[in-house]
């Protein structure tokens, strides 16, 4: 919307030219645009020096990975931990389908599901050495994806710093160029409505995508560990320490999230998302007083 904005207001310089609020307005759109372009450079960066090919380390990761998994969906069975037999219900075709993002997304949920049982998990193939080594793999694996972890984190400030100036951009389009145009209504019928039109063109920008990220608490206090997942897909989360989670690279569509956890209720409601935005909810688990043991 921006750039096509910008695209009218230059097309028709030569009818304002001469109206020095409107030629700094314009002035002001076009550093806006180039903020953001410089801006998706920082996004977009990749990684060098690649010693290790990223088949080969991800290969090795989801090989450990799903061994690990399948240790602990027997464990889970031999003690009715049901959450946790969920959790881990990866097929090896499962991970070796997932795009490099989630591969590394959810070997690393792997992990974290399996490691506060790892110290009983010996017979069934896994332990803390072998554990330590998926570690040693998904850390590997991360510098590899095209965004290493410092390039991950630059990238994510990035995001935040566009998101910031869209925001600054959308109040000055609203609060200045609209009304400066109303001048040309009727004087310059054919700018108005072309000014007018490029507003509302949908920006296909690389820097946008649909996401869905939120927060579990109990309605005071975040939980961390509980199971969240999209119906529908494959993709499942567990939710960190201060009980957030994020789900990348979605359709706009309609979505029901599910959570599940031991000592919860489960979970459940829909949300339709919105194309090309961070979507966001809040999930309050409430407690499961009956004593029936909630999958």
């Amino acid at each position: 919307m921006l750039e096509a904005t910008l695209i009218t207001l230059l097309k028709y310089n030569s009818v304002y030219s001469t109206n020095v609020v409107l030629v700094a307005a314009v002035n002001t759109l076009q550093s806006t645009i180039n903020s953001i372009r410089n801006t998706d450079l920082v996004q977009n960066a990749k990684s060098k020096g690649i010693t290790l090919t990223k088949e080969q380390a991800k290969s090795a990761m989801i090989n450990l990975a799903f061994a690990h998994a399948a240790a602990g969906r027997a464990y889970a069975t031999a003690t009715s931990n049901t959450n946790l037999k969920e959790t881990l219900n990866y097929t090896l075709s499962d991970l070796k389908k997932l795009n490099d993002n989630d591969a590394w997304t959810d070997c690393q949920t792997i992990h974290d599901a399996v490691n506060p049982y790892i110290g009983s998990m010996t017979p069934y193939g896994a332990n803390a050495t072998t554990l330590g080594a998926l570690q040693t793999d998904i850390n590997n694996y991360a510098p590899l994806i095209g965004k290493p972890r410092s390039q991950v984190a630059a990238s994510a400030a990035a995001t935040k710093n566009v998101k910031q100036i869209i925001i600054g951009s959308r109040s000055q389009t609203k609060d200045t160029l609209d009304p400066l145009m109303e001048q040309f209504k009727t004087s310059n019928a054919s700018f108005y409505e072309e000014y007018h039109t490029s507003r509302i063109i949908v920006n296909v920008g690389t820097h946008k995508e649909t996401i869905l990220e939120g927060v579990v608490t109990n309605g005071t206090t975040a939980i961390a560990g509980i199971t969240v997942k999209l119906t529908g897909t494959k993709k499942k989360k567990i939710t960190t320490k201060t009980g957030k989670f994020r789900f990348m690279k979605l359709l706009p569509q309609k979505y029901t999230v599910t959570a599940t956890g031991t000592g919860y209720v489960n979970f459940s409601e829909n949300v339709m998302l919105t194309k090309d935005e961070a979507n966001k909810i809040t999930i309050t688990m409430l407690p499961n007083k009956s004593g029936i043991v909630v999958a």
